[in-house]
């Protein structure tokens, strides 16, 4: 191995008197591959999958997707014409990812999730077994804040377009074996990203990781969301420049486990001022005046938040729809979450603009609001923090900075949702009803709208819930008419 590693790291200009990270590039992705594989494959047997990037979900059940986030994941298949996204594994086996990382954007990460798990006894039909749907995560997420690179031996730092190794293993020894093999041939090693699955963290619930008729399934996403540039971004995905491999052991052995998993706790100590949930409240007031006169009923919804418990889907045996540890969402309108409007109904929905710009707090990398089908579970349409931004100061009627509420309004935002837009100054997001090509959700449907705060910029995972001000909700039925008219 020795003798293929100097092969290989002169074949890609590597010296050990060079730092590592100058010497990779992105373009030297199939070097990289090949030289990995043709080394580790002397201890591991090693099988390369598909990656596929999708940007709709293409699929009876979504997943609560986000229309404007792309997600790629493995394709365990073997050329059938029906994707399988996820596989078991044994407890010392390993998916390695070699990548060159998204081009810029606001967020992207790499999250491994436990897909199904067979359970001798449902938790809430114990009379029955099988294997139930949980895609639940399964540690925090390797996001662009803390991904090493070759772009610099800092984790965290220049993470946008430059090669990167991501490891996803319960196995000790397995890791160590990948990581000298990658290091052996010049790729350093602090851009080399460790998973690792938490079988230390399951004493009441084990994970079943094996490869017989009652191993769990896993998976993983890459998630790539509101790049600067979409024609560079649409060149990454069309390039898709990306390896993924599946390694186990030739030799059997035990399980050599990773230390217990410990968790990045969501909080900065700075919460978003008072202030501005005085004035939330002084607009949603004006706005609820200005409609009292349109609308035949106005009600306040409650805005129930949903984050990340670690294995509590597994454990209770229900589905956690890829959830993120990375952001947390609201679901802001309706009976458990859920509502159906007519052509003519509305949903007024005012609050902090939460994301890192001129008008927000920077409690977030991004925020956004999408609407959900709920049949599917698909997200059909977003809006993010740049639409936003704004849009309280032109649903206030402000346009001077010189009024005194200009400073705290700012950083607010106010918006409707309906079929039927009125004809009002707040802005307006149109729902589509959809139809044979577009997905939609049709008057009447079940639906849900859906906030997502994602990325604490200082605490580096998602924010916490005690230091942001949630968004108030307000169904409105029964239009009568539009202002003036």
């Amino acid at each position: 191995m020795k003798v293929f590693a100097l092969l290989a790291a002169t074949m890609i200009g590597w010296s050990a008197a060079s730092p590592a990270q100058a010497q990779w590039k992105p373009e030297q992705l199939p070097q990289l591959e090949a030289a990995f594989v043709a080394g580790i494959s002397t201890d591991y047997t090693t099988i390369q999958y598909p990656f596929r990037f999708l940007s709709t979900c293409g699929a009876p059940y979504c997943f609560g997707t986000n229309p404007d986030t792309t997600y790629g994941q493995p394709d365990f298949s073997n050329g059938a014409p029906t994707p399988v996204i996820s596989a078991k594994m044994s407890e010392t086996d390993a998916w390695v990812i070699l990548i060159e990382t998204p081009p810029p954007m606001k967020y992207w990460g790499v999250t491994p999730y436990i897909f199904n798990r067979y359970y001798s006894s449902f938790p809430k039909d114990p009379g029955n077994s099988g294997y139930m749907t949980i895609f639940e995560s399964l540690t925090d997420t390797t996001n662009l804040l803390l991904a090493g690179t070759t772009g610099s031996a800092t984790p965290g730092e220049n993470t946008f377009s430059k090669l990167a190794a991501f490891v996803i293993t319960a196995d000790r020894k397995t890791y160590s074996d990948v990581l000298a093999q990658l290091v052996s041939i010049g790729f350093p090693s602090t851009a080399i990203n460790k998973l690792d699955l938490p079988l230390a963290n399951f004493p009441g619930v084990p994970m079943h990781m094996n490869l017989g008729p009652t191993g769990d399934t896993y998976t993983m996403l890459l998630r790539l969301t509101y790049p600067e540039d979409p024609a560079q971004m649409a060149d990454y995905v069309a390039r898709n420049p990306q390896g993924f491999y599946y390694l186990s052991p030739k030799t059997k052995r035990p399980n050599s486990p990773m230390q217990a998993t410990t968790y990045r706790i969501p909080g900065s100590g700075s919460p978003e001022p008072p202030e501005l949930r005085t004035a939330r409240d002084g607009l949603a007031a004006q706005l609820l005046k200005e409609y009292r006169s349109m609308f035949g009923a106005i009600k306040e919804s409650d805005v129930p938040v949903k984050q990340t418990t670690n294995y509590a889907c597994v454990t209770d045996g229900f589905i956690c729809n890829s959830d993120n540890p990375d952001g947390f969402d609201t679901a802001a309108v309706g009976n458990s979450s859920q509502f159906s409007m007519q052509a003519d109904d509305a949903v007024l929905v005012v609050g902090v603009n939460h994301a890192i710009s001129d008008v927000g707090t920077g409690k977030a990398t991004y925020f956004s609001h999408t609407a959900v089908n709920v049949t599917t579970n698909q997200g059909i349409l977003a809006v993010d923090d740049e639409w936003l931004a704004g849009t309280a100061l032109k649903a206030a009627g402000i346009s001077s900075s010189k009024d005194p509420r200009f400073a705290t309004y700012k950083s607010l935002y106010a918006f409707l949702i309906s079929y039927n837009c009125p004809a009002t100054p707040t802005p307006c997001m149109t729902i589509p009803q959809g139809d044979d090509t577009h997905p939609g959700i049709p008057i009447g449907s079940v639906m849900q709208l859906t906030g997502r705060f994602y990325l604490d910029p200082v605490g580096k995972t998602r924010p916490s819930t005690d230091e942001v001000i949630i968004e108030r909700a307000f169904f409105m039925t029964r239009r009568l008419s539009d202002p003036g008219g």
